[in-house]
């Protein structure tokens, strides 16, 4: 806040770090082929209202009815972040909404593992 030298050193660092190792081009790349894929969920589960997503950050809304768009019961989605935490995944979840945010530096295996452990949960 106030230019930290320890600070300005790490976030000098962070910013090195993500140009050498090429991180928002990865992203570009993963959210355009691998989180993209979320975006199947709409067609995939019923309760799936829509999918909003940019880079590596996606929120998911589940309704009651793709019509009314009525919001599912927050115990809805409170199950599904349950269920995907027991499987290795911690997504976040707001009312009816689940949030998936992972860092920048995740790999392709990472983000596919996302996207699949996320479908499983759905289709169960």
């Amino acid at each position: 806040m106030g230019g930290n030298p320890a600070a300005c050193a790490v976030a000098l660092k962070t910013i090195e770090i993500i140009e050498r190792e090429n991180l928002v081009e990865q992203l570009d790349q993963f959210s355009s082929t691998i989180l993209s894929q979320l975006h199947e969920l709409t067609r995939l589960d019923n309760n799936v209202g829509e999918v909003r997503g940019i880079g590596y950050l996606y929120g998911i809304e589940f309704v009651e009815d793709k019509e009314s768009k009525t919001p599912v019961p927050e115990e809805f989605t409170k199950n599904i972040a349950e269920e995907c935490k027991k499987r290795g995944l911690i997504v976040g979840q707001d009312e009816n909404i689940i949030r998936i945010n992972p860092p920048i530096s995740s790999t392709e295996e990472e983000l596919q593992f996302v996207v699949t452990t996320l479908k499983s949960v759905l289709n169960e």
